[in-house]
């Protein structure tokens, strides 16, 4: 058995934290949000404005899921579009924050958020290189 198995290209560390990173961010945003919006509907599904904030935010988190497997299968266009949609996560993240002041606790998660999408875009800068 000295045949070597060949795993495909092989993806830099940078790549692949970023595309693990942005899929867990993706993913459990999704699932935070579609709880809440089952827990609380009168406030994310009440009148069709609510609805529309709601299915947008929806979407762009199910985008960054297609997004990070896109990074992680290494795509060539796709590392460009995964940083857009953080730039837009961010921006979420910044609403957020933007808001009256909340509890400590959700600032803080909101924070961390922002925090990790910067993450993202600092590894996706880093692996350039990958994507050629």
């Amino acid at each position: 058995m000295s045949e070597e198995l060949d795993w495909g290209p092989s993806r830099p560390p940078a790549a692949s934290w970023a595309g693990g990173l942005l899929l867990v961010l993706g993913l459990g945003q999704l699932v935070l949000l579609g709880t809440a919006a089952l827990l609380d509907q009168d406030a994310f599904l009440g009148e069709r404005a609510e609805s529309i904030v709601t299915a947008s935010v929806g979407a762009l988190f199910a985008l960054q899921v297609l997004a990070a497997i896109a990074v992680l299968r290494l795509w060539r266009w796709w590392r460009g579009i995964a940083m857009v949609l953080c730039v837009l996560g961010l921006a979420v993240q910044v609403a957020n924050l933007a808001g009256p002041p909340d509890r400590p606790i959700v600032v803080g998660v909101n924070a961390a958020l922002a925090l990790a999408y910067v993450l993202v875009l600092v590894l996706l800068s880093r692996s350039r290189d990958a994507f050629a």
